[in-house]
């Protein structure tokens, strides 16, 4: 994603086609690992998780990914309810990028499908995929504007749960003119080959799937001011 943590078109060594001990084409395999010195935490919902991609026993077409991103709370603190005291009231989705004054969190890119071409049973370059959101915060100068001591920022901005599931599968034979995707940029998918246009693809082998899940409360501040609780799980391969 392209924000705080953008995400990269990252390498890695992809595993060539290769044939089992009978003579007969082995099942081709889609396996992922996430790197764990990666891996990045900020306050008010900003994070990253990296994953390398391995590919085994393929020939040519595509890796497609459909990527479903997800704000199942979010709130915005706001000062002046509760008698002045203060509370907890929704943040639209759409209201994100005028609360944070940019527009890194792609809050209008919610669903929308990547590809990385496989040639000779190898992705072309190798690759790897991030998942991350940017934070969900106003500036400090904002913060001000509200009342608040610029030396608690951003305690009582935000809080929220957001969720990144990717459902990835290899298409032998997929072509470029079939796919029809083209290079996205200004888009969370960050300058890789994809469509928020759902290609109607069946996957032929096992898919993988890998889900984020960040929670963060900044009324409850953890150590360090790092409100984001990250966790991930999936099935690779």
């Amino acid at each position: 994603m392209s924000s705080m943590f953008p995400t990269a078109k990252l390498t890695h060594a992809v595993t060539s086609y290769k044939a089992s001990s009978s003579g007969t084409a082995a099942t081709p395999t889609l396996t992922w690992a996430v790197d764990s010195s990666s891996n990045e935490e900020d306050y008010c919902g900003g994070f990253k998780r990296v994953r390398y991609w391995t590919l085994a026993n393929a020939t040519d077409g595509y890796v497609v990914q459909k990527v479903t991103r997800q704000f199942v709370e979010l709130k915005q603190f706001d000062p002046s309810l509760n008698g002045g005291k203060g509370d907890w009231q929704d943040l639209a989705v759409a209201a994100v990028d005028t609360y944070t004054g940019n527009t890194y969190a792609y809050v209008t890119n919610l669903v929308y499908w990547e590809a990385w071409e496989v040639d000779s049973g190898s992705i072309k370059g190798g690759f790897g995929d991030a998942f991350s959101l940017s934070r969900i915060l106003p500036t400090e100068a904002q913060y001000a504007s509200n009342g608040w001591n610029p030396k608690d920022y951003p305690k009582y901005t935000t809080k929220g749960t957001y969720t990144i599931t990717g459902d990835a599968a290899y298409y032998p034979g997929l072509t470029a003119g079939k796919l029809g995707f083209s290079i996205l940029t200004d888009h969370p998918a960050n300058g890789l080959l994809g469509s928020d246009s759902d290609p109607g693809l069946t996957p032929v082998y096992t898919a993988t799937q890998y889900t984020v899940t960040c929670t963060w409360d900044t009324a409850v501040p953890t150590p360090g001011r790092c409100y984001s609780k990250v966790k991930q799980s999936g099935t690779s391969g």
